[in-house]
Order: C-alpha cells, then sequence, then structure tokens
C-alpha cells in the first residue's frame, strides 16, 4: 500500500510531531510519500527514514509550477490513501484526487472551539470535506465544532504519544 502524507510544514509543533511518529513507525511497513509546503524541516529524523520527501517553497505554494509539481510527483508516486494535515494541501491536491480517486482523508480539524473564518475559508473547507472520504479530528468537540458529531464519514483519533520516550524514561 502507497501512502501520500500533505501538510502545510514539518515546524516543530503538535501535529509535526504526531505525524513525524507516524510516519517513522509506518514507513518499514508502507512506502510513504511526504510532501511538505514548506522547505523548513524541524524533524531531521524525516531524513534518515525510507520515504519519498518533496518539500515546495513555503512562498511557492500557490504557483502553478508548485501545483503542478505536487500533481506531478502524486500521479508519479500513485498513493492508495492521501492524508491531509490541513486544507491548503488538500485543496492543491484536489486535480490528482478528482481524476485517479485515491481514498481521502482529511485530519485538518485541530481544534475544538469556534474559530473566526472567512467566508473564503469556510467555502474552500467545504470543498476540501466533501473531497475526503474520512474526516478525522483529534477531539469529539472538534468534530462538533464542524457539524460532523453524528457522521459515519467521520472519526476521532487522540493525540498520538511517543512510545519510545515512554520507554527510554525508565
Amino acid at each position: 500500500m502507497k501512502i501520500t502524507y500533505m501538510i502545510d510544514s514539518m515546524l516543530p509543533g503538535g501535529k509535526e510531531r504526531q505525524l513525524f511518529y507516524l510516519i517513522r513507525e509506518l514507513s518499514s511497513i508502507y512506502s510513504i510519500q511526504l510532501i511538505i509546503l514548506n522547505k523548513s524541516i524541524h524533524f531531521k529524523g524525516l531524513y534518515t527514514l525510507p520515504i519519498k520527501m518533496v518539500t515546495i517553497d513555503q512562498n511557492q505554494k500557490y504557483a502553478i509550477r508548485s501545483i503542478a509539481k505536487i500533481n506531478k510527483c502524486l500521479k508519479e508516486f500513485k498513493p492508495d490513501i492521501m492524508h491531509h494535515y490541513d486544507i491548503v494541501s488538500q485543496l492543491i491536491s484536489i486535480p490528482y484526487i478528482l481524476w485517479y480517486h485515491p481514498y481521502v482523508i482529511n485530519g485538518s480539524i485541530r481544534y475544538a472551539g469556534n474559530l473566526k473564518k472567512t467566508i473564503l475559508f469556510r467555502v474552500l473547507q467545504k470543498i476540501a470535506y466533501k473531497t475526503a472520504d474520512k474526516i478525522i479530528s483529534n477531539s469529539k468537540m472538534g468534530l462538533g465544532v464542524e457539524g460532523f458529531e453524528n457522521s459515519k464519514n467521520a472519526l476521532v483519533i487522540h493525540n498520538g504519544i511517543d512510545k519510545y520516550n515512554i520507554n527510554n524514561s525508565s
């Protein structure tokens, strides 16, 4: 199975840390592609993993050339599953999603309160949710805020932990 993860950055943060742990564990079992919409990478351990990593200059992520590069990388890799950690990365990959129909996971819900959103963001968010096969959140409250509390296509996966830190702390 081939899995593509897309994220806006791999700077130090919670979702980035969780993604690093997930890729670290899954890269020995599955073929993994990681597309990052920022060239700065805090988690240097990514470079030692057997994954295909693509970085895009943050200032160029909306450029036609960058979108074409991402969709070309997706076409070459042919993922069975695409897991997006934010709305922007999912929207950038919409051409590939609509043409090749991979299983799409939207993991952008990482909040439990009402956020102030522009009308444009709400429209883009709805497009992303409509093109996702599964929507995941790290809390039931997050799903509730977006109206997915009773959806069969929504799932809660609580924050991940690093088993290596637990094993090494004794």
